[in-house]
């Protein structure tokens, strides 16, 4: 079976809190994480073991690297619909 990839959107609280609740779901992996700053996606990046880290929330939508995203970021920074 075929693992569904996520992708997080941000780096705070609510990020970490999701990429350990993820290891507990045999059908998910966290395979990338977008944050402002490449910087800070690659410590969140080696802290969870992330393989694709990407300094903008925009090339990380663009990556073929995973299926899904999940967004930690405030609400505030979210998208109008």
């Amino acid at each position: 079976m075929k693992k569904l990839r996520f992708g997080i959107v941000g780096t705070g609280n609510i990020a970490r809190r999701f990429a350990e609740a993820i290891k507990n779901v045999p059908e998910a992996e966290l395979t990338a994480v977008a944050s402002r700053k490449k910087e800070t996606a690659d410590i969140f990046g080696d802290e969870f073991s992330i393989p694709h880290r990407f300094g903008s929330y925009e090339e990380m939508a663009q990556s073929d690297a995973l299926d899904c995203a999940y967004i930690a970021t405030p609400h505030s920074l979210h998208k109008d619909c």
